[in-house]
């Protein structure tokens, strides 16, 4: 399951229209409606089964004419599969590990090759 919460920005008369077209969009739904110093304001839910249907549902509403700016403020993706397996202490278990200088590799530079 794919959640996200998208923030959008509209003009006063075109808000209505907008949001009709935000419902009628797979995977979105209205969930806040508010009026800004300039227009309007609209929270989007997208609940989407996957990360790309997701990911489409955002860029569906990205395009839609009325959208004077869209952005992303939340999103939760449990489709990662099993996270149990993972050690959530891996960097603490590198930052205290002792080790020879030599045996470090370093990925910060953008001009080094792997």
């Amino acid at each position: 399951m794919n959640i996200s919460s998208v923030l959008l920005t509209t003009k006063t008369e075109t808000a209505d229209s907008l949001c009709e077209c935000i419902a009628a969009t797979p995977c979105c739904s209205v969930a806040l409606r508010e009026k800004a110093a300039v227009g309007e304001k609209i929270v989007a839910l997208i609940e989407a089964p996957d990360l790309e249907s997701g990911v489409g549902a955002y860029q569906t509403l990205e395009k839609l004419p009325d959208v004077t700016s869209i952005a992303m403020v939340f999103a939760y993706d449990d489709c990662a599969g099993d996270m149990s397996a993972l050690n959530p202490n891996i960097a603490q278990d590198t930052l205290n590990k002792t080790q020879k200088a030599e045996e470090i590799t370093y990925f910060g530079a953008i001009t080094q090759k792997l």
